[in-house]
């Protein structure tokens, strides 16, 4: 998958207490202005991991998270193929919420016109 980025490994398994925020992310266009982040959210043992939708505008090097956006996810450290997993999901989460605001802006128009 050559719009997917992972920056985090194995040694990620064993934390306890860490909330890092892009430790992967997946683009849907070659511009890479859409797609979806991984945050890998773990408190006193317990886990708040989520795969979050991003945006970025043209002409802005910031990417805009939409925190309401989201879908909790853990990774299976057992599994060997985690990385692909988390992608596969990623990239899944990331075309729903695309088409999701493609239908609401659709609806939003029919309404304006």
């Amino acid at each position: 998958m050559n719009n997917c980025e992972i920056n985090m490994d194995e040694t990620y398994r064993c934390k306890t207490d860490i909330d890092e925020w892009g430790c992967a992310s997946v683009w849907l266009d070659e511009d890479e202005t859409m797609g979806a982040e991984y945050n890998y959210c773990i408190d006193r043992g317990e886990s708040y991991c989520a795969i979050y939708g991003f945006t970025q505008f043209p002409n802005d090097d910031t990417y805009y998270t939409d925190y309401d956006c989201y879908y909790s996810y853990d990774i299976e450290w057992d599994k060997k193929d985690w990385k692909k997993r988390l992608a596969n999901k990623m990239m899944e989460c990331a075309m729903d919420w695309k088409n999701n605001q493609r239908e609401k802006f659709i609806e939003w128009e029919l309404k304006h016109q």
